[in-house]
């Protein structure tokens, strides 16, 4: 049985390996982590990935906001949830198609982002 993918998108580089570690120690197969919007929209449109979920990161460097992303995953009916130390990009959120999406605000405990990813993505479980 093929592994969950798992599109994660997260800027700052000890919390993505921290994330990606995490997500394959609980049986997902992470795509990324990517770093900006570009390279995340990249492997959404990669024929070769087939996602069934994502964590996004909501602020990105540079000014950057996941929010083409998400609209990307939406468009493509991919669920995914945010995550996000700022709570003031939140407003932004009602613009996006099918209106506001989960958001987990970090800190986040490991077990409520796993649980999570869990509800719109099952783990392969490793024996």
């Amino acid at each position: 049985m093929t592994p969950a993918s798992i599109l994660l998108v997260e800027d700052e580089f000890l919390v993505a390996a921290f994330l990606a570690r995490a997500l394959r120690m609980h049986g997902y197969e992470v795509v990324g982590p990517h770093a900006t919007v570009a390279a995340a929209l990249e492997a959404i449109a990669d024929p070769n990935v087939t996602l069934q979920g994502a964590v996004l990161d909501l602020a990105l460097k540079a000014g950057e906001t996941s929010i083409p992303i998400a609209a990307a995953l939406a468009e493509r009916e991919i669920p995914f949830t945010f995550l996000t130390g700022d709570d003031t990009l939140l407003q932004n959120m009602a613009a996006l198609p099918g209106g506001s999406p989960p958001v987990m605000i970090k800190p986040v405990s490991l077990a409520r982002l796993i649980k999570r990813v869990e509800s719109f993505a099952a783990p392969v479980m490793r024996h």
